[in-house]
């Protein structure tokens, strides 16, 4: 897809609206991944952290066992 001046602009302000980018690729009559693929290159992002595996901590060992 080629992105205008416009186009770039509602991506920029739908996004910072908090609009889901499905909902933004409804508005501008384009795929999801088109909307994807054009924040990741514009370097744009919600600022959520990615969420994190806890630490698994093995059980005591019992003093029986040694």
């Amino acid at each position: 897809m080629r992105w205008n001046r416009r186009e770039l602009a509602q991506l920029e302000t739908l996004w910072a609206a908090g609009q889901s980018a499905a909902q933004i690729a409804r508005h501008l009559e384009c795929s999801r991944n088109a909307v994807c693929g054009r924040l990741a290159r514009l370097g744009l992002t919600r600022g959520h952290k990615p969420p994190t595996q806890s630490r698994r901590l093995d059980p005591p060992r019992s003093e029986a066992r040694r």
